[in-house]
């Protein structure tokens, strides 16, 4: 892997099952195996595909652009982060407030509409958000608790995830509090026990 101009943050993608990860990278971790939260297999850090960020749109804040998903200390030998837990968890419109639960299994989100056949229809009228713009997959681990993957659909208009575009193929894992852009509007993703009680449940 080519780590030249490379900054703290990171972001690479595991070799065996394609989940994107994102790192704090630090002198010497190209030598220290990492460990997928996912699949959980074993690789070097040299191993892993560097994910190369797109610009992001005006309206992310650097702040959100950078903030890891995970962070791997200098004294760690494996995984960078443990397996994700929490709630099933819900997404809230930045602009009203709104808060749409999450179900297990898989979630399709897009615009309000007739045709759409999104299971997570937003209260929108933003025509730049699809009627089916991204997946969110809720799946239950052994211990009782769940994993959120975020997927683009198939269509024209681009996902978001702090600031970076998701392309075709990519699944990630959230973890709670990340801003999902979708054309011009921003959800946020929270694990149910984050979320506040006063915000408006659909």
């Amino acid at each position: 892997m080519d780590i030249n101009n490379m900054q703290d943050i990171v972001k690479i993608k595991c070799p065996n099952c394609g989940v994107q990860l994102t790192v704090k990278y630090f002198e010497g971790i190209e030598a220290k195996t990492v460990t997928c939260p996912v699949c959980k297999k074993a690789n070097l850090f040299s191993n892993y595909k560097k994910v190369v960020p797109n610009n992001k749109p005006q309206s992310q804040t650097e702040d959100d652009a950078t903030r890891p998903a995970y962070t791997m200390r200098k004294d760690e030998k494996t995984t960078p982060g443990q397996t994700p837990t929490g709630g099933i968890g819900r997404l809230i419109m930045e602009d009203t407030g709104k808060s749409y639960q999450l179900t297990p299994g898989l979630n399709i989100v897009g615009r309000k509409a007739q045709t759409s056949t999104a299971n997570i229809q937003l209260d929108t009228d933003d025509r730049t958000m699809s009627r089916s713009h991204c997946a969110i997959e809720v799946k239950k681990l052994s211990n009782g608790s769940y994993i959120h993957y975020l997927s683009n659909a198939k269509n024209k208009n681009a996902t978001y995830v702090n600031g970076q575009q998701l392309e075709d193929g990519d699944r990630i894992v959230l973890q709670g509090g990340e801003k999902i852009q979708m054309g011009d509007s921003n959800v946020k993703f929270m694990k149910a026990k984050a979320c506040d009680d006063t915000e408006t449940l659909i």
